[in-house]
């Protein structure tokens, strides 16, 4: 589990020291430094590490003078994004061996999500950046082994999530998404675009300083093993239908009989965008079909699109 600690009624700063053991049983420690409001340690702290077991005796409290400190655990958080929701920036930083840099106001324009059986699950995403800075002392040499991006504070031991990992389902758009599975389908590609408008203001600078995302669209293809008629019907009438598809990755706990892994999932209401293209070729043993899909928005649903992220990365938290 990841350790979430809330500190109250503490007058000076202080710590807590965690020793334990990881998922894989091998003995784990940290410490978190508990400042969050500079003269006090009071707020939400989380540990970076998962904890598998901790001891009675495994927490150590330095500082926090007359201070309480409540103690929970989640396995994640389940993250919801809608097609239509508020638009996200981010400031990212990267290390390329030799130079450390920072980019700040990023946003997103399209993004591409292919899975495959046979292969890793990639991501990828393209947009834009309001500059690009270095990190550090400029007239520092030599710079090559100097990493200066910020730590992340979190645990980093995830294991990639590879293409079998994968259930697929398609229900018809008057059921319920996730119901049906589907074994026939060998890969799948969603694409989105979702372009934004940025301007430039007069505050005294070059950059960008405002971004507005404009209209919002989504494709997903797929190549399935051509065993049955169900999904040319499905083309051939233009019916809309719910395509779900869940990436599962590492196992993080079971609660009453019920497991919760690190997951992706996709919920997309699709309908043919034109394309079935059925491959025979006589050197194969099979028969294949490519499907090109829209994706349209579905009231019951909320969007034209949503994804669900299980992770365990905590929510971002600020010094006050």
């Amino acid at each position: 589990m990841i350790l979430i600690f809330v500190v109250t009624a503490s007058s000076a700063v202080g710590s807590i020291a965690i020793t334990g053991t990881n998922r894989y049983g091998a003995a784990t420690t940290e410490t978190i430094t508990m400042n969050g409001n500079g003269s006090n340690g009071n707020g939400t702290y989380y540990s970076s590490n998962v904890y598998k077991t901790v001891g009675a005796s495994g927490l150590a409290v330095t500082g926090l003078t007359a201070g309480s400190v409540a103690i929970t655990g989640v396995y994640g958080w389940s993250l919801t994004f809608l097609s239509g929701g508020s638009q996200y920036t981010a400031a990212v930083e990267w290390y390329d061996g030799t130079g450390s840099w920072t980019h700040p106001f990023v946003v997103i324009d399209e993004g591409t999500f292919d899975a495959k059986v046979q292969t890793e699950i990639s991501v990828t995403a393209k947009g834009k950046a309001q500059d690009k800075l270095p990190i550090g002392d400029r007239t520092t040499t030599p710079l090559t082994g100097v990493n200066r991006i910020a730590a992340l504070g979190v645990n980093l031991d995830d294991e990639p999530i590879v293409g079998w990992q994968t259930k697929l389902y398609l229900d018809a758009i008057t059921g319920t998404p996730l119901t049906t599975q589907n074994v026939n389908v060998e890969e799948l590609k969603v694409d989105i675009k979702v372009p934004n408008e940025d301007h430039f203001t007069f505050v005294n600078t070059q950059t960008f300083n405002r971004a507005y995302p404009v209209k919002r669209s989504a494709m997903a293809t797929m190549t399935l093993d051509f065993t049955d008629m169900l999904q040319y019907e499905q083309f051939r009438q233009g019916l809309k239908q719910y395509l779900a598809v869940q990436f599962l990755g590492q196992l993080i706990g079971i609660d009453s009989g019920t497991q919760y892994y690190k997951s992706w999932t996709w919920t997309l209401p699709v309908k043919s965008d034109g394309g079935f293209d059925v491959t025979s070729d006589p050197s194969k043993g099979s028969v294949t079909a490519a499907a090109t899909w829209v994706c349209e928005y579905d009231s019951s649903l909320g969007g034209s699109w949503k994804l669900v992220v299980v992770t365990q990365v905590p929510p971002a938290t600020y010094a006050s």
